[in-house]
């Protein structure tokens, strides 16, 4: 919400009051004018959310530490479990790497359906 509240603060009050003058209506400034302003932010968002639900790690490890069973483990626990418990160094490594891989390739299609531009694709 903070960094919604910040990109809206950042939005050109002159807009707005052109499109007073032009006798648009709030939802008309609000669809044409707030959303495609706040879309690059949205897409920060998104995707900054998401690499954040698939690296969760710290809330399984102090609440359940993936039990009972493996029922409530999640890749980040299981890479910890295979690292320091298991101490199998390689296993955990290549976890960690596909996660990365499986991460870059959320991240862009995330891009890709947004409209991002990817500069350093291009």
């Amino acid at each position: 919400m903070l960094i919604y509240l910040a990109a809206m603060g950042n939005i050109p009050t002159s807009l707005y009051e052109s499109a007073d003058l032009e006798g648009a209506g709030p939802i008309k400034k609000w669809w044409y004018i707030t959303v495609p302003l706040l879309k690059s932010t949205t897409t920060f968002l998104l995707i900054t959310g998401t690499i954040s639900a698939l690296q969760v790690f710290a809330q399984v490890m102090m609440l359940t530490d993936g039990g009972p069973g493996i029922s409530t483990q999640v890749v980040v626990h299981r890479v910890y479990t295979s690292a320091f418990r298991d101490f199998d160094f390689g296993l955990s490594s290549a976890m960690a790497l596909i996660l990365f891989i499986a991460i870059m390739v959320i991240t862009l299609i995330q891009r890709r359906l947004t409209d991002q531009k990817a500069e350093y694709l291009a």
